[in-house]
Parts: C-alpha cells; sequence; structure tokens
C-alpha cells in the first residue's frame, strides 16, 4: 500500500462501530486510557457543538476505515482541539499526517466561517508522553508542548473512613432536576482561574455530565446554608477498566479554601467509590496547578500513573 491508496473523506455515522474499532487499537497499543463503548462513542459525537459529518474525517482503504481525525471548535473564543488515531494495521504510511493536516485545513476553514474577523484558532491536542510516533507527528506539524497533565491514582484496597466536615458544611444529595444548573454554576466559579479552563454551554456541560454514565449517589455537593461551595462528581472510568472510579471534578469556591473541606471531600469520595465497589480511585491535573491540588493529591495517597503532553498551534484563517 501507497499514500495514493488511501482516501480521506467527511465522516458518516455508519462509521462510528469501525471508528470506535480503531480508537480502542490504538489506545490499547499505545498504552493510553481512552477506551470507547458503544455507548460513549456516539454520545461522544451526538455532543450539541461537534457537527461530526463536517468536523470529522474518515481515512480508508479499499474503503474500509483505519483512521480518524477531529477539528472541534469553541467559536466564541477561537479555542480549537481535536482527537484521533490511526490503526495499528496501519501505521507508518503516512495517514496520520494526512489526516491531521486535513483537520487542520478545516480549523483554518472555520477561523473564516465562524469567528471574528481576523480571530485566530488556538488548537490543542494531546499524546501520552511514551507515544514517540504521536509526538513526532505533532511536532512535525508545528505543534509544541505547553502543558502537561497528570493522571494520578490511589488503591481503595484498605479501608477509608470518611472524614468530618468543616463546621457549617453539609452534604445533600444531587438531584438532577433541583440541582443541574446550580452545580453546573458552582463548578464554573470554582475553577474559573485554571490553565485552559472555559465555561461550556450548559447544554454541552449537560450532553457529557448527565450521560449514561452518571450515578448520582457519587455526586458529593457540599452546602453552606443554601449556597453550593464545593463538589465531587464521580463516575465509572468505564468497562475497560471496570474497577476503576474516576473523580472527573473536585474543588471549592474561593471563600472556602484553606479550610480541610476539599481533602475531606476527596477523602469521602474514595470512601463512596470502595463502598460501590472500586477498587481504585483516579482524577488527572494539571501538573501545574496553581491551587495546590497536586499537593493536596499526593498528601491524599495519590501517585502519579500516567502522564500526557498538551500540545499547542496557532492556525490562522484561510483567506478569501
Amino acid at each position: 500500500m501507497n499514500n495514493h491508496d488511501v482516501t480521506i473523506r467527511s465522516f458518516e455515522w455508519d462509521d462510528l462501530p469501525a471508528l470506535m474499532e480503531i480508537n480502542n487499537r490504538s489506545v490499547a497499543h499505545h498504552q493510553e486510557d481512552q477506551f470507547f463503548t458503544a455507548e460513549s462513542i456516539r454520545e461522544r459525537f451526538e455532543a450539541p457543538y461537534f457537527y461530526p459529518e463536517a468536523n470529522c474525517f474518515v481515512a480508508t482503504v479499499d474503503s474500509h476505515p483505519v483512521g480518524y481525525c477531529t477539528a472541534e471548535l469553541d467559536p466564541r473564543n477561537g479555542k480549537g482541539w481535536g482527537s484521533g488515531h490511526v490503526h495499528p494495521d496501519y501505521h507508518r504510511r503516512g495517514i496520520g499526517t494526512r489526516l491531521l493536516q486535513r483537520a487542520d485545513d478545516r480549523h483554518r476553514e472555520r477561523a473564516r466561517q465562524e469567528l471574528k474577523l481576523s480571530m485566530p484558532i488556538e488548537c490543542t491536542r494531546h499524546s501520552r508522553d511514551t507515544n514517540t510516533s504521536t509526538i513526532a507527528l505533532l511536532e512535525a506539524e508545528g505543534y509544541q508542548v505547553i502543558r502537561v497533565t497528570w493522571f494520578m491514582r490511589i488503591s481503595l484496597e484498605t479501608p477509608i473512613d470518611p472524614p468530618p466536615l468543616p463546621d457549617g458544611i453539609s452534604l445533600r444529595p444531587f438531584n438532577i432536576e433541583r440541582d443541574g444548573h446550580a452545580v453546573y454554576e458552582a463548578q464554573a466559579d470554582i475553577f474559573k482561574d485554571n490553565w485552559g479552563f472555559t465555561k461550556l454551554p450548559f447544554d454541552v456541560w449537560s450532553h457529557f455530565s448527565f450521560g449514561t454514565h452518571l450515578d448520582e449517589s457519587l455526586w458529593l455537593v457540599a452546602m453552606d446554608g443554601d449556597r453550593i461551595v464545593g463538589l465531587s462528581l464521580c463516575s465509572p472510568w468505564g468497562e475497560h477498566e471496570p474497577d476503576l472510579g474516576w473523580i472527573a471534578s473536585v474543588g471549592v469556591r474561593t471563600d472556602w479554601r484553606k479550610r480541610g473541606l476539599a481533602s475531606a471531600l476527596l477523602r469521602r469520595s474514595f470512601h463512596i467509590l470502595r463502598e460501590h465497589g472500586f477498587a481504585a480511585a483516579g482524577l488527572d491535573v494539571d501538573s501545574e496547578n496553581q491551587t495546590n491540588a497536586v499537593a493536596l493529591y499526593e498528601r491524599a495517597g495519590m501517585h502519579v500513573y500516567r502522564r500526557y503532553l498538551i500540545f499547542h498551534k496557532t492556525l490562522e484563517g484561510i483567506d478569501g
């Protein structure tokens, strides 16, 4: 096979099963973490902002999908991102390069069509730090590392007693109808100063937060009277690692920090996840986090499990 045998075309919904297989084979090959199930890949591609028929590209050989790459965008601020994989049986044939170049071109098209005049797209993509082929591809296309994300874990084999909450704080069970929008606003306030944070539209946030993985009993909502002051939002990691509970978000409003609430929420999350049968807990964190989160997690017994590099490239719009 040579490069001329490869066709790059737009995504079609019938591609979903093949893209799930491509993703999972590639993730396993590179010892990464982002496996898809049939439900999760459909949920991902049905996100309100995505429009995959226009913003996802599929590489085929003899009409059979062997790779894909996305070009996703928040037109409010020019932040772009994307993900993609090539089936391991088709590595080292230039397919990843062609897909990434097509996705970058689509981002440039979108800059001209969807952004304010002269606003560039600040595009990010990621790779595990040991994935030398993807790192080389991104660097060859002008992407540079700007940040490192750590995946951290802790074993839950040993019982963890739930610590007391600070005076004046209570926990209330999460209820979507009552608490959904309030949790959305509280989370945005808690993380507004974190590097790379953007407040998503509520429909996008709820699409992912209230998806098929939601277990309301794993969400901790800390209250000071009738005000949410802290959160810990957990879920199962997924069927590819069913013993892992994932802490998707844990944090405290600024005026309640340095009172032990974040530590209490974290350790209570460990306790609840263990009570639900999980053998380990994990989360991801910016390695340069300015709120002392890394030290908090390390004091709680977590360790760095894997490292992911965040790459950046500025893409100017196409003229014309």
